[in-house]
């Protein structure tokens, strides 16, 4: 069998620097390019020896642990337990990627110019996948971090809920000036609290195919916002009672004004 070492080269100095640009991207590490270029030609350089050497397995396993641990200690400055995710990560892709290499590789063979086409194709191919991976986390991430815990007290009751933090909502109560809790009515009827119809104000509100409305507002006597060290307490703070659903999936059941969080 023809081997290519130039191809072999190419095609694990390309997937490197990939992977170790993913696993930067995903332990928030400062991308530095010269470093990545180094570390992928250091793989590459590895990977055309093995390639000629041909170890046994398990020579071989110990080899490829201590080429990805070379890698990541020139790629980024980590920490000593950042190398454990930062190689578990690194590997896992790799295998995810050589699937993708042995399964496109039976139709397009493995000849110098098929082989070319392909490691270019293939590279492509894994950047705009590992793209699409790390913008999924990190919407996941965002929604993670906009959604908070928050507790409301009434009448010596403790409404538990989760709030989802709205830095577009803008909505006051025009007379007092203070940020408004949109909140489900729903939360109310499940502890069986009867809300006032005296103490009342009235919130104008305008949203998306509804030019104009009216929220039902309420003082609450003490609301707190937020996890463990970072919960803040608030008092006498307004809540907008809203007849419905504000998450299709019930994720939250509370709208949260960024004032709260300032």
């Amino acid at each position: 069998m023809e081997i290519y070492l130039d191809l072999v080269f190419m095609e694990n100095f390309l997937m490197d620097f990939i992977l170790l640009l993913m696993t930067g991207k995903l332990l928030h590490k400062s991308v530095r390019p010269l470093r990545l270029l180094t570390a992928a030609f250091v793989g590459g350089i590895s990977a055309a020896i093995l390639c000629v050497w041909h170890p046994s397995v398990f020579p071989l396993q110990v080899c490829n642990l201590l080429a990805g641990w070379c890698m990541l200690l020139l790629s980024y400055p980590l920490k000593r337990l950042e190398y454990l995710t930062a190689l578990l990560f690194l590997y896992a892709s790799a295998f995810v990627l050589e699937g993708m290499l042995r399964f496109l590789g039976r139709f397009l063979g493995s000849r110098g110019q098929h082989r070319l086409y392909f490691l270019f194709g293939t590279g492509l191919f894994g950047w705009l996948f590992f793209r699409s991976l790390w913008k999924q986390i990190q919407r996941q991430k965002q929604k993670e971090e906009l959604l908070l815990p928050v507790t409301i007290l009434w009448d010596g009751k403790q409404i538990k809920c989760m709030g989802l933090l709205d830095t577009g909502n803008a909505l006051r109560e025009p007379t007092t000036g203070k940020p408004v809790m949109i909140v489900e009515q729903t939360l109310f009827t499940e502890h069986e609290i009867s809300l006032p119809n005296d103490r009342c104000f009235l919130i104008p509100f305008r949203s998306i195919g509804k030019t104009n409305g009216m929220l039902r507002g309420i003082l609450a006597e003490e609301c707190w916002i937020g996890q463990a060290e970072q919960k803040k307490r608030y008092r006498k703070v307004m809540l907008g009672i809203y007849h419905g659903k504000l998450s299709p999936k019930a994720e939250y059941q509370v709208i949260l004004h960024p004032a709260f969080l300032e």
